[in-house]
């Protein structure tokens, strides 16, 4: 969302990055008016009626709070295998 298309980013008014399969879990990142949100479409929120699980994320937590660095060295630990 924050590259432009010829960087690998999406088109404009974009809202939501295709599906991924994560180690089997179908999973999608979308804009928020605040942050971005993430969507596993491959769980449930709730027992009762398919919700597709989702969480979300403000920039603030992400940029300022640093979130996003904490997310991308567990990332490069998981990577490694030491997670």
């Amino acid at each position: 969302f924050r590259k432009p298309p010829a960087e690998g980013g999406l088109h404009a008014g974009a809202m939501m990055a295709p599906e991924e399969d994560v180690d089997g879990e179908m999973l999608a990142v979308g804009s928020t008016t605040d942050g971005y949100s993430i969507t596993n479409f491959s769980r449930s929120s709730n027992p009762g009626y398919y919700n597709p699980a989702a969480i979300y994320l403000t920039w603030e937590q992400l940029y300022e709070m640093g979130l996003l660095d904490l997310w991308k060295q567990l990332c490069d630990k998981y990577e490694r295998g030491e997670l």
